[in-house]
């Protein structure tokens, strides 16, 4: 796994899941410096760069999904401290 600079021995004990997962993860590391490398040069060069933008995009994928929550829950807040100051 020369892109992990990890060593043969170390490779070997690595879980076959834990080996394919970090498989996967070159090519999206990979992608997020080239669109780096993509903006830099269209940049020096001009030129219509969106269409290699959008594949390497694609083949970033959605590196974090997050959950937002819009509404603060002040009554669980209140929970929480109570049980706090009680020491429970």
């Amino acid at each position: 796994m020369h892109f992990y600079a990890i060593g043969y021995t170390e490779f070997r004990e690595l879980p076959i899941y834990t080996f394919w997962e970090m498989a996967r993860n070159i090519d999206r590391i990979r992608s997020e410096e080239d669109k780096r490398m993509l903006i830099v040069m269209s940049n020096a060069f001009g030129g219509d760069p969106k269409a290699l933008y959008k594949s390497l995009t694609e083949t970033q994928g959605e590196v974090l999904a997050t959950e937002t929550k819009d509404e603060f829950d002040k009554a669980g807040l209140m929970k929480l401290k109570s049980r706090f100051m009680r020491g429970a």
